[in-house]
């Protein structure tokens, strides 16, 4: 399952009609996949571009070469809001947190954020500084900052893609997460013990599910695998 098949998903499920993208020219790539049937309102963002005419092809409403996103939020949030916001940021903790609070700010009562890269496999694509390849950052740190003990939300991570986060902006059943937040701040200053922290916590720490537990918590159908004889 890929970030746009959640989007779709969760758009049918609760008729979300509108969508916008937060990303860079190097992260997203699922926009054309977006369902333009259910989403009649899709935008996309983009920050931090440095080759203009690397992107005139691509589809994107905003668009700002500087670094973070704060210009193209502050500008967005005269508009209507959304019913979901994807963010697939530059993988920074700086990026990312920026990122997930402006697309939060967004987002309409009883919306959703989808937010990529929220469970990295390994400690080498979990590295804070950009690497060659495979590379998903530290924005499993600034989502479990942003969502760990917060009221007014309801959260889960489905593990396909990387990590798949979803942010309902309703509030939940409770959780007490105070010991594991004790735990968690305690890890914030050193890189190695906080990937350890998470590595043995993270069922926990991003409420992870399974594609399978994705689609029972939302009520959508499980996919039947073939037949022997198919």
């Amino acid at each position: 399952m890929k970030k746009s098949d959640i989007i779709n998903l969760l758009g049918a499920k609760y008729g979300f009609v509108s969508h916008l993208e937060i990303s860079t020219p190097n992260t997203g790539f699922q926009y054309a996949l977006i369902d333009r049937t259910q989403y009649a309102r899709c935008e996309r963002a983009v920050y931090g571009i440095v080759d203009e005419d690397a992107l005139l092809d691509q589809d994107i409403t905003y668009r700002t070469s500087q670094r973070t996103s704060c210009g193209i939020v502050n500008a967005l949030s005269t508009m209507p809001p959304f019913d979901l916001v994807f963010v697939d940021p530059h993988h920074t903790y700086e990026n990312s947190f920026e990122d997930i609070v402006g697309a939060f700010s967004l987002l309409r009562q009883g919306g959703a954020l989808v937010i990529h890269d929220c469970n990295p496999p390994n400690s080498q694509v979990a590295a804070p500084d950009l690497t060659p390849g495979d590379w998903c950052g530290v924005t499993y740190w600034a989502y479990i900052d942003f969502v760990l003990g917060r009221a007014g939300i309801t959260y889960y991570t489905v593990d396909t893609d990387y990590g798949c986060g979803v942010v309902f902006k309703q509030p939940g059943p409770d959780r007490d997460t105070s010991r594991l937040q004790f735990d968690w701040v305690r890890m914030a200053w050193n890189d190695d013990s906080r990937y350890d922290y998470f590595d043995w916590n993270r069922q926990r720490l991003l409420n992870l599910i399974s594609v399978d537990e994705f689609r029972i918590r939302e009520g959508l159908p499980l996919l039947t695998p073939p037949s022997a004889s198919a």
